[in-house]
Order: C-alpha cells, then sequence, then structure tokens
C-alpha cells in the first residue's frame, strides 16, 4: 500500500483541482473519493464523476512505497487544512475498528477509513481507445483552441432539446483538432468530414435505448433521426 511524505499546500491543491470532477452527492459513495497511485516513485491524483476525470502528476512527493490509496475527498482535505506542517505523511494503519489512512504531521495526526480501491471505477480516458494513450499540449494554446471553438456550443438551459455542450478531440499525425457544435452548425476551422464519419458511425449503430445525459433517453430510430438530419444538412 502507498506510504508517502507530501508537500501539504501543494497537496492541497491538486485535491482542489480534482475536486471540479468529484460529486458531492451521487448514488455511488464511492466516487466521493480521491484516487492516489504511485508507481515506480511517480504519483497521480485523480477522481471521476463517470463522465469527467481529471489526473495529475504530482512531483512534491517523496514515496517510501508504491501503492495505491483511496480516500474520501473532503475528509481528506479538512485534515490537511488543519494541519500548520509543511510536510505530511500517509500511510496504512490498523484502527481499532480495522485498516485505515493515517494523515500524521509535525504535531499531530488523525485517520480516514481506507476504501476498497476494487470498487472504485475505471477512469474515463484510461479505458483503450483513441485517446488512451497520454498526449502533452500547450495550455495557452489549448485554452486559446477552446475559446475559439466554444462560440458554438448550445448553451445550458438553451431552447435545443438535444444540446452539445462537449468538445470532441480527435488526435492525428500530431495535430490536435477541436469540434463542437450546437446540432445546428459547426465552429469554422472544424474537421467537417470527420464529424461526418462520426454521425454516420451513430447512424448504423445497432442501439434500441440512447441515455443522451442532458434530457430524457430516446430510442434508436430517434438517434438516426439526428444523426441523419446533421448530414443532410452537409
Amino acid at each position: 500500500m502507498l506510504r508517502a511524505l507530501f508537500n501539504r499546500e501543494e497537496l492541497v491543491k491538486a485535491l482542489e483541482l480534482v475536486g471540479h470532477v468529484v460529486p458531492k452527492r451521487s448514488p455511488k459513495p464511492i466516487l466521493a473519493c480521491v484516487r492516489i497511485e504511485s508507481m515506480n516513485g511517480m504519483v497521480k491524483i485523480g477522481g471521476t464523476d463517470l463522465e469527467t476525470a481529471i489526473l495529475v502528476d504530482f512531483h512534491t512527493v517523496q514515496v517510501e512505497q508504491d501503492g495505491l490509496a483511496l480516500l474520501n475527498l473532503r475528509d481528506f482535505l479538512a485534515t490537511l487544512k488543519a494541519s500548520t506542517s509543511d510536510v505530511v505523511k500517509l500511510e496504512p494503519h490498523t484502527g481499532e475498528f480495522g485498516p485505515v489512512w493515517r494523515i500524521a504531521d509535525e504535531d499531530a495526526e488523525s485517520t480516514i477509513a481506507m476504501e476498497k480501491c476494487a470498487d472504485y471505477p475505471p477512469m474515463p480516458g484510461r479505458a483503450s481507445g483513441p485517446l488512451a494513450g497520454s498526449f502533452k499540449v500547450n495550455r495557452d494554446h489549448l485554452s486559446e483552441a477552446i475559446g475559439c471553438v466554444t462560440w458554438s456550443a448550445a448553451r445550458p438551459g438553451g431552447s435545443n432539446r438535444f444540446a452539445y455542450e462537449s468538445i470532441c478531440f480527435s488526435l492525428a499525425n500530431g495535430r490536435a483538432c477541436l469540434v463542437t457544435t450546437n446540432s445546428r452548425g459547426t465552429s469554422p476551422g472544424s474537421d467537417i468530414p470527420l464529424y461526418i464519419q462520426t454521425m454516420q458511425r451513430l447512424e448504423r449503430l445497432p442501439v434500441r435505448l440512447v441515455h443522451a445525459g442532458h434530457d430524457p433517453s430516446f430510442d434508436g430510430r430517434r438517434l438516426k433521426q439526428l444523426a441523419r438530419a446533421y448530414l443532410d444538412r452537409h
């Protein structure tokens, strides 16, 4: 199991970043946890709401033993913020009622329940697929590219029944293409042929029920209608 010394302030920043995707309320309590993993001394901190995941490479750490830790994010953050030490140690411990995680600093220590790592779902983006591998991009350039395409994205609460609020990334030959739409049009410079291919695939999918995420579920015939409507416009 994981055993490591963390820079407390940097750890708080990393956890707060991951906290943007960790749901405050969920029918799956395990999603309220943050996942900390160390392999060969390299630490990654991540969280997910099953749709989006954030994975942070953490460097200000001294790993004593590689392993995996799963802790309730809210409890972990509260413990860290109550400390004034520069460094905290995270390690497994056998408590009165079973195994726990012990967080210790120079002056005090506290414990947090040890969750079963096997219960934590796979994080989106870590499975096999076109974006399964890691890639690096300049943050400012990515922010600028997102700003160029988001004008066409559907706005939450808008009149479009089947809202599109996501950005599609396509990676090929060292180039990244970003596409977004409000189902009526795509932003300038978008890879229209690629989006047409996507709609053609959706039209061929032998599905009976679609869970869109924003509105009530609909059947496969409606999915084909939406894909065909886009194809007819292009």
